[in-house]
C-alpha cells in the first residue's frame, strides 16, 4: 500500500522591500533597490513568481504627486528566486519620485500582500540663493562692528 501526503498550502508568499526604508530625496539619478519574496511551502515556479514594479510620479515644493505604474523598459523586474535581490535602477530623471511595489503569487495561487516602499525623489538643481539684506550688489557703510545678513533660498523640487 502507498501512502501519499498532502499538504494543505494555504499560506501566502512573504515580501519584503528593504531599500528604501525611508522616504528619501537625492541628487543622484540613480538609487539600487533591495527586495525579497520568499515562500515557505509551495514556492515559486513557472507563471507563480514575483515582480517588482517601478513607480513614478511628478515631483514640486518637495512633495511627490500621484503615482503611476512606469512604462520605461527595465521598470519591471520578475523572478522566482527567493534570495535577496537588489538592483541599480538607473536613468531617474529630475523632478520625479519614484517607488516600488513588490507582488508574490506562489505555485499554489497564494497571493502575497502588495508591498509598496516609500519614495525616492530625485533633485538635480542646487537651490538658488537669495540676499535679503544686504541686497545683492549693494554696499552698505556701517558705523558699527556687526550687521545683520539675511538670506533665502528657493528649490522648487
Amino acid at each position: 500500500m502507498l501512502f501519499r501526503s498532502v499538504i494543505y498550502d494555504a499560506t501566502a508568499p512573504s515580501t519584503t522591500i528593504s531599500a528604501p526604508v525611508v522616504a528619501v530625496k537625492q541628487t543622484a539619478s540613480s538609487y539600487t533597490v533591495q527586495w525579497q519574496a520568499t515562500d515557505a511551502v509551495a514556492k515559486f515556479g513557472g507563471s507563480n513568481d514575483w515582480d517588482l514594479q517601478r513607480q513614478v510620479a511628478a515631483a514640486a515644493n518637495g512633495m511627490c504627486g500621484i503615482f503611476a505604474n512606469d512604462a520605461t523598459v527595465g521598470s519591471l523586474v520578475s523572478g522566482a528566486s527567493e534570495l535577496a535581490q537588489s538592483q541599480s535602477q538607473t536613468g531617474l530623471a529630475h523632478a520625479k519620485c519614484y517607488r516600488w511595489t513588490l507582488a508574490a503569487t506562489d505555485q499554489n495561487g497564494n497571493a502575497a500582500t502588495l508591498d509598496v516602499s516609500p519614495s525616492v525623489l530625485i533633485d538635480t538643481t542646487a537651490p538658488v540663493p537669495d540676499f535679503v539684506t544686504p541686497d545683492e550688489g549693494s554696499t552698505v557703510t556701517n558705523g558699527t562692528t556687526s550687521y545683520v545678513v539675511a538670506w533665502g533660498d528657493s528649490d522648487p523640487e
